[in-house]
């Protein structure tokens, strides 16, 4: 990730979507909130359930994600930015309240990602990302 090319937005991409199920478990939004850019709707509504599952005394146990296939890496030089397309398999998840009790259960599935990243002052940035569930 200290790289500012395409195999330095194709980590900060891989690490990003790596941080979902840590902050999703434990609740820790430091790394995930220092990567997501002001302007990532996507990065604030998962730091918004995040804080809302912890606050509640629950988390949400995801298994890995699993990243499939080759990316796609574009540089769009009149932006400054690196679009990155992942397809992943995410495993499934299992949300828990304060009392240990399953409140919620996804199976996971395939999965397709393009993240937007801007590399500023030495560090990448996610700007958006899209998701869609691929099957």
């Amino acid at each position: 990730m200290e790289r500012d090319d395409e195999t330095g937005a194709l980590a900060a991409a891989k690490y990003y979507v790596g941080l979902f199920e840590y902050v999703y478990l434990t609740g820790d939004l430091e790394a995930w909130n220092t990567l997501a850019a002001r302007e990532c709707g996507f990065c604030e509504h998962v730091a918004e359930e995040v804080t809302s599952i912890h606050d509640a005394g629950g988390y949400r146990q995801y298994e890995s994600f699993e990243f499939l296939g080759d990316p796609e890496i574009k540089k769009d030089p009149a932006r400054k930015m690196f679009e990155v397309t992942l397809q992943a398999n995410e495993g499934p998840s299992v949300e828990y309240d304060a009392d240990g009790k399953i409140v919620n259960e996804a199976a996971g599935g395939p999965v397709d990602m393009t993240l937007g990243l801007v590399h500023e002052l030495g560090a990448w940035h996610v700007a958006g990302i899209l998701a869609s569930t691929s099957g």
